[in-house]
């Protein structure tokens, strides 16, 4: 199996849920960190970016720096945690409860023989859009990335992975998010 390290983001206003901690919203038996926590399982190290801190020994947590710079600030401050320690890395947003479903998918579709040809591979949802927040990236792509963009803060996701070359992970309803106050019920009433 690729070395593939996590990045968990838990950051962001959470406006359209009026500034809840998104991380902490029950949907089932767990919050939204504790089943993206899950989703990440298979990966070493994880470490979380944002103002919620998981409480377990095993994961490394971090903030962006300032704080509240959106996905991409968040993404270079996991990778500065990392270190180096993997050749890929799982990028995931807190919000999507059924992310678990997808990850092995992503896993597998960036260690395809072929996959070096690829900068990773990420979700594509139920509407055919790609999700940059659920998939698995090499790192040195991301990182080059990074680097060509430079100030991360406040930069927009397409921004960053538009010169990446990604594969396409269909994935239907596992890249379902709980963006709305709507969502989280959608989600919850599955889970009863």
């Amino acid at each position: 199996m690729t070395p593939t390290a996590a990045i968990v983001l838990t950051g962001g206003g959470a406006r359209r849920l009026g500034g809840v901690d998104k991380a902490s919203v029950r949907v089932g038996k767990g919050t939204l960190l504790e089943h993206a926590l899950a989703a990440a399982a298979v990966c070493a190290p994880v470490v979380v970016v944002g103002p919620s801190a998981p409480g377990r020994p095993e994961v490394m947590v971090t903030r962006e720096d300032p704080p509240g710079g959106g996905p991409v600030a968040a993404i270079a401050a996991g990778l500065g945690v990392l270190a180096g320690v993997s050749s890929h890395v799982l990028v995931l947003a807190c919000d999507m409860p059924h992310a678990r479903a997808a990850v092995p998918a992503l896993l597998d579709a960036a260690a395809a023989p072929g996959a070096a040809a690829w900068d990773g591979a990420w979700a594509i949802d139920s509407d055919a859009r790609a999700q940059p927040l659920l998939a698995v990236y090499r790192r040195d792509a991301l990182t080059r990335a990074l680097v060509a963009l430079g100030d991360p803060h406040g930069a927009s996701m397409r921004t960053l992975t538009s010169a990446l070359a990604m594969r396409e992970v269909p994935v239907g309803d596992a890249a379902r998010d709980a963006d709305t106050w709507d969502d989280v019920e959608a989600l919850r009433k599955e889970w009863r």
